[in-house]
């Protein structure tokens, strides 16, 4: 046998046998900290009580918005830089809303407001349009919503969408 001058923890052997000791008791240590109910939500007090989230389909919304599609038309004119919408029904508000939406990059969509000129709804656009995406129609208080896909010199066609 030799006489190293090294310490113990230079030594090899030393770490050998250490290492899976050390890994041992970190498995163990991690294996009781998970098995240990520490609370959480289930410990709440009793006025407490854990509920889940419901998401309900306004259907009054979407039955509007499928009686209203087949008689709306429109179209969007880049040279004059006007949308144009005809819906065929008498009780619609006198001004509605409608959003150019593109399809990934929401800093390009585009909100204009339609005003009524007697024989259906005009806006003025701004030069830089969405290339791609949808146009979205809806009054005011959001009861229902007509969507588009969004064609340039084309007519629109539309359908209902839920809000």
């Amino acid at each position: 046998m030799t006489n190293d001058a090294r310490p113990w923890f230079a030594q090899p052997l030393v770490w050998a046998v250490l290492s899976p000791l050390i890994v041992v008791v970190i498995a163990c240590v991690w294996l009781v900290a998970r098995t240990i109910d520490i609370g959480g939500v289930d410990a709440l007090p009793g006025e407490y009580e854990k509920t889940g989230k419901v998401i309900a389909l306004d259907a009054a919304a979407l039955e509007r918005s499928q009686a209203l599609a087949p008689r709306a038309t429109g179209t969007i004119d880049t040279v004059a830089g006007e949308l144009r919408l005809t819906i065929d029904s008498s009780d619609l508000p006198t001004a509605l809303a409608a959003r150019l939406v593109h399809s990934t990059l929401p800093e390009r969509d585009v909100e204009v407001s339609l005003a009524w000129t007697g024989d259906g709804f005009e806006a003025a656009l701004p030069p830089a349009l969405p290339d791609r995406g949808e146009l979205h129609v809806f009054p005011d208080d959001r009861a229902w919503r007509l969507v588009a896909p969004l064609r340039q010199d084309a007519p629109l066609v539309f359908r209902a969408s839920r809000r």
